[in-house]
């Protein structure tokens, strides 16, 4: 069977096609591109529907997927594009923070989202790859995910050409040290990050704030390793970071003041709302309590 043209016909065609690819046995190589193109349609119908400059994404109507440039869906559930254009955020006493630039550590689809936002809010971003991601790769799925909201509307191409440029991919640790802020966002177990903090630590400024884009379980066993706990501090972001407004910042015992407020202007900067956590993460407590309330 001609499953190439198979996957052309399923995503422009009736869903009985779609239903030939998967009963058909058709290599999941195919089934992800129909996925793929089925998506964005959707995708792009909803926001031709919704304001452009809020980009308001309604959990009761329409639901609203992002076709990320790893190769899988994601559900975007009520969240708020920030329109562009938002003023920086100033600190007590009316001393504004300076960010020249930040590092992202981690090229993989929650690191590159977290690139994502950072350049498009006019930050210039250093992405290190560490977990055997190519540089070039990384790159690449970038481009697509910013060409994919070219596509859809929600940039031009000038601006797509501003945010990818602002972006610098590199694989040594030591590339993060004129950087205001170092998220690290690597995939792997405790262990292995671990040793990427320790690394990071070496390269990172007095000044600097080091932080780590984890669960609040993690983050002690996390700190252990570092000489310097006062610069360190939980950065949660949720996936996509780029689209999501809410950003958990969750100090621990030994975080400093500065970096707490440090880390809250930056998320100001990106236009998203930072949520302090002490006793907990907020992420359980939204799963629970906003389906006990619309019940009521």
């Amino acid at each position: 069977m001609d499953w190439d043209a198979l996957a052309n016909d399923a995503a422009t065609g009736p869903s009985s096609h779609g239903r030939r690819l998967y009963e058909g046995g058709a290599p999941s190589s195919t089934r992800r591109r129909v996925n793929s193109r089925l998506t964005r349609r959707r995708f792009a119908t909803h926001l031709r529907s919704t304001s452009k400059s809020t980009r308001r994404v309604d959990t009761a109507g329409a639901r609203a997927y992002v076709w990320r440039a790893s190769g899988s869906c994601e559900c975007v559930k009520g969240g708020v594009h920030q329109p562009r254009g938002r003023a920086r955020p100033a600190l007590s006493g009316g001393v504004r923070m300076s960010l020249s630039a930040i590092a992202v550590v981690g090229a993989g689809p929650q690191g590159l989202s977290i690139a994502e936002a950072a350049a498009e809010a006019e930050l210039p971003v250093t992405v290190v790859c560490v977990t055997g991601s190519s540089r070039k790769h990384a790159a690449k799925r970038l481009r697509r995910t910013l060409q994919l909201r070219v596509e859809v509307g929600e940039i031009d191409e000038a601006e797509a050409e501003a945010i990818f440029a602002r972006v610098a991919f590199r694989r040594d640790l030591s590339s993060v040290t004129e950087c205001d802020l170092v998220v690290e966002s690597a995939v792997g177990d405790v262990r292995s990050r671990r040793a990427i903090l320790a690394t990071l630590e070496g390269h990172v400024s007095r000044g600097s704030v080091l932080a780590s884009n984890t669960a609040r379980g993690q983050l002690r066993a996390m700190a252990e390793v570092l000489t310097r706990p006062d610069q360190f501090i939980g950065l949660r972001f949720f996936h996509p970071a780029s689209h999501t407004p809410l950003v958990e910042v969750v100090p621990l015992p030994d975080t400093a003041p500065g970096a707490i407020i440090a880390c809250e202007t930056f998320c100001r900067w990106l236009g998203k709302t930072p949520v302090e956590q002490v006793d907990g993460d907020v992420a359980p407590v939204l799963r629970s309590e906003r389906p006990r309330e619309a019940l009521g």
